[in-house]
């Protein structure tokens, strides 16, 4: 699978208070299997982590979200957190970065972990589906949108970047 993912490119989309683990280990995954990641957000420089009970780790932030271009990414990964999907989903212009994954031809996989799903919800519900499978709760779907459990194991964070790793190599056979 990894000789696949060469020459691929994921977008993360996160802010300050993303639940650590549920952007750091889909990453260090991604990166592993050779594919090009970018931490993308609101505004430059760094945004912190939420780590179980306090903050956590900083990471640098590639682009902004003026500067990213939704159509240069094969995939998304939301991480949640703490506070981290309230932001993005008061934010327009994540939105619609978020929209662009789904509203294309190309239907791109969105893997929204934990309450990461928050920030997908208004997206999922106002634009078609496609056929295909493109968007992965790490929960079931009544969970994720009545009562989003706060922490996701690793074995689901390793389900997703496999998730979104597989659905890249789906799209370009």
């Amino acid at each position: 699978m990894t000789q696949s993912l060469e020459n691929k490119r994921v977008a993360i989309l996160a802010t300050n208070g993303f639940e650590q683990s549920e952007l750091f280990h889909p990453l260090n995954a991604l990166k592993d299997a050779n594919v090009k990641v970018d931490i993308i957000s609101l505004e430059k420089g760094s945004i912190k982590g939420w780590d179980e009970d306090n903050w956590g780790e900083s990471i640098e932030v590639d682009l902004t979200l003026q500067e990213a271009k939704s159509e240069e990414y094969d995939a998304l990964v939301l991480p949640g957190g703490l506070f981290n999907p309230d932001t993005l989903r008061t934010s327009d212009a994540a939105i619609a970065f978020i929209k662009d994954f789904f509203a294309d031809e190309k239907q791109r996989p969105v893997a929204a972990v934990c309450h990461g799903a928050q920030s997908v919800n208004d997206c999922v519900l106002s634009s078609p589906l496609s056929k295909k499978p493109h968007l992965m709760w790490l929960s079931s779907f009544l969970t994720v949108v009545f009562a989003p459990t706060t922490w996701a194991g690793f074995t689901r964070l390793f389900r997703a970047a496999r998730f979104v790793m597989r659905l890249i190599v789906a799209e370009s056979s």
